[in-house]
Formats: C-alpha cells, sequence, structure tokens
C-alpha cells in the first residue's frame, strides 16, 4: 500500500509586510494599481455581458462625434474658399467635405 504523502514543514517565519497605513503613503501607487486593474476587468466582463459599449449602457451616445465637428468644418471650408484652396485635391475634398454642386477649382480648369 502507498503511503501518503507528508506536507511540508511550515516556514520558520511569515512575510514581513510593512503595517496597513490611510491617506497619502508609500504603498498608495499599488493600491491606486489594484483598484483600477480590478475596475478595468469589471469593465470588460460588463461589456461582454450586455453585449454593447459600456457608456451606451449608461446612455451616452458614441459614434456620433461631440457636436463642434461640423461647425468647425464649415468655417474651414469657408475660410478654404475665401484663399481658393477648396476642393483642389481628393485629400482636401474629403478633408473638407466638398459636395458635388460645389464646383472645384480644378473641375473649372
Amino acid at each position: 500500500a502507498a503511503r501518503p504523502a507528508e506536507a511540508p514543514p511550515a516556514p520558520a517565519r511569515g512575510p514581513e509586510l510593512p503595517p496597513l497605513v490611510v491617506g497619502f503613503c508609500d504603498n498608495a501607487e499599488r493600491w491606486n494599481t489594484r483598484a483600477s486593474i480590478i475596475g478595468l476587468v469589471a469593465l470588460f466582463v460588463i461589456e461582454g455581458l450586455f453585449g454593447q459599449p459600456f457608456f451606451t449602457m449608461v446612455g451616452v451616445e458614441i459614434g456620433k462625434g461631440l457636436g463642434f465637428e461640423s461647425a468647425s468644418r464649415a468655417a474651414a471650408s469657408a475660410a478654404a474658399q475665401r484663399v481658393g484652396e477648396a476642393c483642389t485635391t481628393p485629400a482636401t475634398a474629403a478633408r473638407l467635405a466638398c459636395t458635388p454642386s460645389r464646383p472645384s477649382a480644378a473641375a473649372a480648369l
């Protein structure tokens, strides 16, 4: 018959940990890191369970920008037209969202 394995001996002394301090202390960065990793993992679990982004679940519309893009694009387009640079190249036309109803300088040539 086989003899059961014996448990290893207990260590002679335990780990030497500094006492827990509340507030600003030397190991605050370690606790902040642990809390952030727990929050990040929780975010991944929540998004995985519900199948949609967290911000969508709390009512923030994502993917539509912040709302100031169209105004700045219109201002940039008007400024570029004043200087005569509007819609001269495909890259500029794409950046300024030129429409076919507005003739470009390249089309006039």
